[in-house]
């Protein structure tokens, strides 16, 4: 559905105007290669939003961690675990680790 829906925003013409807007519309097209050549940025705004107050954010961001292999970002998802994990996030670090 992210997929979609970025692919609707950009035939209106619209651009991410934030580092986060960016960060999350290129998970969405699944444009690894920009996610990746921004490192740096990614890492910032995902593990800004795993230790967020939102929930949801939290689980996206650490689905994105785990997907994209940012090893450094372990010891962030282990500690959102003990803090605030769901039994959501859990099976996906733990899924993630195979």
């Amino acid at each position: 559905m992210a997929k979609t829906v970025s692919f609707a925003l950009n035939k209106l013409g619209w651009k991410p105007r934030t580092e986060r807007e960016q960060v999350w519309y290129d998970l969405a097209l699944e444009d690894w290669s920009r996610l990746k050549a921004n490192a740096a940025s990614t890492r910032k705004v995902l593990l800004n939003d795993l230790e967020g107050h939102d929930a949801a954010a939290a689980e996206r961001a650490a689905c994105a961690l785990i997907a994209m292999g940012i090893e450094d970002a372990v010891p962030a998802l282990i500690a959102a675990l003990k803090h605030a994990g769901t039994e959501h996030m859990a099976r996906i670090y733990w899924i993630g680790r195979f």
